[in-house]
C-alpha cells in the first residue's frame, strides 16, 4: 500500500523562487521489534532541510504483517516480517525500516526463586536460580540487586559472592512486571557454616536407596570405650567396619586358637547402639597368622630309625604304669585311663588343671638319668588329645635352675586323638627335665606313645623332613579356611550380615586379571591362600560361609586401585564371573577408594559404570581422599583452598555413586578414616584425609560428603 504525505517546503513565496532538489530520506530506525496490534510512528527526515518538495511516500512489503499510514505510524498486524519503506517525490530517494512482528505481549505474572534462604560462608560463591511466570512470558529479564553489599554482592546471572559475616537480601526483580522474589543470605564463619549441617547419614534418601548403609571404619577400643568417638559415629554412621580386629592375626594366636572375645565385646555394643557390623576380612593376604598356618603345612619328620636313635623315655605308652612321671601345681591331678581309653586302645596317662593360669603353673614332666646332648637334634613324637581344643607348651628344662634350655613348641590339642611331632635343638647345659606347660589349658590332656629320640650325627634336613605334596596342602588348608570361618561366624551369628568374603585378590602387575601369589619376600604375616586353593578358593570360603553364617549373609568381593586400574577392575570383574560359573553366588563387589586430588574422575565414573553393569551391590568399602602432591602434602603444609579442592572431590565421588550405581545396587559408602591421619599414625601418615580434624571438628570435606550425600548443596536447608 502506498500513500503520498505532502511536506512543505521552505520557500512559497512566487514562481520565481529558486527549486532546492531533495539529496536524501533517513528513518529513525533501521529496524523495529513490535508485538501484535502494536503500533509505533517512524520518524521520516529529508534533506536538505530546505528542500522545495518534501512530500514522501509510505509503502510495506506485506500489509498483512505489518502496515503503515500516511504519518508513517506502523500498525502490527501478525506474526511476521515486513520492510516499511519511505519514497520522496522529488529524486525518488528511499528509506527503510525492518520490522519483526511478534505474537502479541505475554505479561509476567510472578517470579520465584530456588532457594528463600541461604548459608555462606565468607569467600563462598552460590548461584541463585531465577524462575519467571508464565513460562511463556514474552519479556524474561531479571534485574539482580543486594540489600547489603558489604555482606553478600550479586551479579545479574544470580552468582552470589559472600564478603563478611552478616545478613543481606538478595532481590529478583522482572523487567516486565516489576515482579520481585527474595533469598535472606546469611553469612558466617566457615566453621559456624559447617556446623549448621546436620548429622550425615539424615541426608540419604532411603527410599530412593533401600538397602544402603552408610559406614566408617573404626578402632575396637575407639568404640567399646564409648567416648566421644563412640557418639560422633553412631550419631552419623550406620554401619561400622573394624580397622584390623576381625583379621586372621587378630583372632588366630600363634597356636591356632581363636580368639574372638574382642569381636564378641564389640557386637554386645554395636547391638545396644543399634549400629550394624561390616565383617572384614574372611580372606586376605595380610595380616594373617602366617606362622601358624605355614606350620600346618611344614615338611613332615621322618621317623625313620636309620635317622634317629632310641627312645629315651623308659615309660611311653602307659601300658603297665605312670613310672618316670610326674606332674604339679594348680591342684592339678594326674592318673591312668582304663583299658581301651588309649590311642587304639591300651592305656594313656590323664591330666586334669582346673583352672586356667600361666602355662608354668601346671607342669606334666619326665626327667632322663642323663642329661641330653648340648646343640643335638631331638625329635618328639606322641599322640594327644583333650577335653577340649586349647594348646600346650614342651620343651627342656635344666632341673637345677629351671632354666629352658631347648623348645619343641606349641603342641595343639583337639577333642580328638592326633599325631605330634616336634624338633628342638637343645641350647644348654644339664637338659635334664622333658617338661609340658599345661597351665593355660583348663581341662583334661590324654597322652600316649611318647618318644623322644636324639637326630643322627650327619642327619641332613632333606632327609629329616618330607615336603607335602599339592594335593595334601590343598586338603589341609582347605580343613582351616573351613574351621576358621566357622569360628567367627559362630561368634558373628546373624548380627554380622555383611563381609568383605575376599580382599584384594587381584595382582596390580603384570597381570591385573589374576590372582596375587606369594612375593619372593613376604612379610612375615602374608599368606596367600590362593597359592594352595587355586582360583577355586574363593569358591570353597562362599560354602563355608553360606553353611556357618547368617542365612541371609552377603558376601563381597573387595579390591583396591580399580578406579586407577580399569584393567584391574575387569579382571575382579571377571574372576567374580569365574566364582559363579562354579555354582556359588557372590553378592556384590567392593572398592577401596584411597585416592587423592589428582586421582582422574573419568577413571572414577568409568569404574563405577563397570561395576553396576555387573548387576551386583556395588559398595564403597573405603575411602579416604588425601591432598596429593611430591611429596605428599601432610597436614602441616595444607592450605584452604587444598581443603576445599578435597571437599569438591567427595561431593563428586559421593554423587557419582548415587547417579552410576542403580538404586538396588547401592550397598552403601564407608568412610575409611572419618578423622585426619596422626603423625604417629601407619595409615597415610599425617594426611588430613578425614572428614573430621583430629579434635573432632568438621572440616570441609564434612560438607561436601554431607552434599555428595543429598544430591545437592544442603546449605539452604539448615538452620
Amino acid at each position: 500500500m502506498m500513500m503520498a504525505a505532502p511536506m512543505i517546503g521552505s520557500g512559497c513565496g512566487d514562481n520565481t523562487d529558486t527549486i532546492v532538489a531533495v539529496t536524501e530520506v533517513t528513518l529513525n530506525k533501521n529496524s523495529l521489534t513490535l508485538q501484535v496490534a502494536g503500533k509505533e510512528v517512524l520518524q521520516v527526515s529529508v534533506f536538505p532541510d530546505n528542500a522545495t518538495d518534501k512530500t514522501v511516500t509510505w509503502s510495506s512489503s506485506y500489509d498483512a504483517i505489518a502496515s503503515v499510514n500516511q504519518n508513517g505510524e506502523v500498525t502490527a498486524v501478525k506474526e511476521g516480517f515486513a520492510i516499511i519503506s519511505v519514497t520522496t517525490k522529488d529524486g525518488n530517494k528511499r528509506a527503510s525500516c525492518s520490522v519483526t512482528v511478534q505474537a502479541e505481549m505475554v505479561e509476567v505474572t510472578d517470579i520465584t526463586l530456588d532457594r528463600s534462604s541461604l548459608v555462606l560462608y565468607v569467600t563462598q560463591k552460590d548461584k541463585l536460580q531465577a524462575t519467571v511466570v508464565p513460562d511463556n512470558a514474552t519479556d524474561k529479564t531479571v534485574n539482580w540487586s543486594s540489600s547489603d553489599e558489604s555482606v553478600a554482592s550479586v551479579i545479574q546471572n544470580g552468582e552470589i559472592t559472600a564478603k563478611t559475616a552478616g545478613t543481606a537480601t538478595i532481590t529478583a526483580t522482572t523487567a516486565n512486571g516489576n515482579k520481585t522474589a527474595t533469598c535472606l543470605v546469611t553469612v558466617v564463619s566457615e566453621q559456624d557454616y559447617l556446623n549448621y549441617y546436620g548429622d550425615l547419614k539424615t541426608y540419604i534418601d532411603r527410599t530412593a536407596s533401600p538397602v544402603f548403609k552408610l559406614g566408617v571404619g573404626v578402632l575396637l577400643n575407639d568404640y567399646i570405650a564409648k567416648s566421644d568417638i563412640y557418639h560422633l559415629l553412631t550419631a552419623n554412621f550406620d554401619q561400622i567396619t573394624l580397622g584390623n580386629e576381625m583379621k586372621h592375626d587378630a583372632i588366630v594366636q600363634s597356636n591356632g586358637e581363636l580368639k574372638l572375645e574382642n569381636v564378641a565385646n564389640l557386637l554386645t555394643v554395636a547391638k545396644e547402639a543399634g549400629i550394624s557390623v561390616y565383617g572384614h576380612a574372611l580372606i586376605w593376604h595380610a595380616q594373617q597368622r602366617a606362622n601358624y598356618l605355614n606350620s600346618l603345612i611344614a615338611p613332615v619328620f621322618s621317623l625313620n630309625d636309620d635317622l634317629l636313635e632310641s627312645n629315651l623315655i623308659g615309660n611311653p605308652d602307659f601300658e603297665n604304669n605312670l613310672d618316670g612321671w610326674n606332674s604339679w601345681g594348680n591342684s592339678s591331678t594326674r592318673g591312668r585311663t582304663g583299658n581301651g581309653e588309649g590311642y587304639g586302645g591300651g592305656y594313656a596317662m590323664w591330666f586334669t588343671n582346673p583352672t586356667a593360669a600361666t602355662s608354668w603353673s601346671a607342669q606334666v614332666a619326665y626327667d632322663f638319668s642323663t642329661a641330653l646332648q648340648n646343640g643335638s637334634r631331638y625329635v618328639l613324637n606322641l599322640n594327644i588329645k583333650g577335653s577340649k581344643a586349647g594348646v600346650i607348651t614342651v620343651g627342656m628344662q635344666n632341673p637345677d635352675n629351671y632354666a629352658g634350655v631347648g623348645s619343641f613348641g606349641i603342641v595343639n590339642i583337639t577333642d580328638d586323638w592326633s599325631e605330634v611331632t616336634l624338633l628342638a635343638t637343645i641350647t644348654g647345659a644339664n637338659a635334664k627335665r622333658f617338661i609340658f606347660d599345661c597351665g593355660e589349658y583348663n581341662g583334661t590332656i590324654y597322652f600316649d606313645n611318647v618318644t623322644v629320640r636324639r637326630v643322627k650325627t650327619g642327619t641332613s634336613d632333606s632327609q629329616l623332613f618330607a615336603e607335602r605334596t599339592a594335593a595334601e596342602k590343598n586338603e589341609i588348608i582347605t580343613a582351616e579356611l573351613e574351621r576358621w570361618i566357622k569360628g567367627v561366624m559362630e561368634v558373628t551369628g546373624d548380627y554380622v550380615k555383611d563381609w568383605d568374603l575376599m580382599n584384594e585378590p587381584m595382582s596390580d602387575w603384570p597381570d591385573p586379571s589374576q590372582l596375587k601369589t606369594t612375593p619372593s619376600n613376604p612379610a612375615s604375616n602374608e599368606f596367600y591362600w590362593q597359592d594352595y586353593l587355586g582360583k577355586d578358593v574363593a569358591v570353597k570360603a562362599i560354602q563355608f560361609a553360606r553353611q556357618y553364617g547368617a542365612p541371609d549373609i552377603k558376601l563381597f568381593i573387595n579390591d583396591y586401585n580399580l578406579e586407577y586400574n580399569l584393567n584391574k577392575c575387569r579382571g575382579l570383574i571377571q574372576y567374580v564371573a569365574y566364582i559363579e560359573s562354579q555354582g556359588v553366588r557372590v553378592d556384590g563387589i567392593g572398592t577401596q577408594m584411597h585416592i587423592s586430588l589428582d586421582t582422574n574422575k573419568d577413571n572414577i565414573v568409568e569404574m563405577y559404570k563397570l561395576l553396576a553393569a555387573t548387576g551386583k551391590l556395588i559398595k564403597i568399602t573405603e575411602l579416604d581422599i588425601g591432598l596429593g602432591g611430591s611429596p605428599t602434602i601432610t597436614t602441616p603444609n595444607a592450605t584452604r583452598e587444598h581443603y576445599l579442592a578435597q571437599a569438591d572431590l567427595y561431593r563428586f565421588v559421593v554423587e557419582q555413586y548415587f547417579e552410576n550405581i542403580p538404586s538396588a545396587q547401592r550397598a552403601g559408602i564407608t568412610v575409611w578414616s572419618p578423622f585426619d591421619s596422626p603423625p604417629n599414625s601407619g595409615w597415610r601418615t599425617n594426611e588430613p584425609i578425614g572428614l573430621w580434624t583430629l579434635n573432632h571438628v568438621r572440616k570441609p570435606a564434612y560438607g561436601g560428603f554431607a552434599n555428595g550425600l543429598a544430591g545437592h548443596d544442603i546449605s539452604a536447608d539448615t538452620k
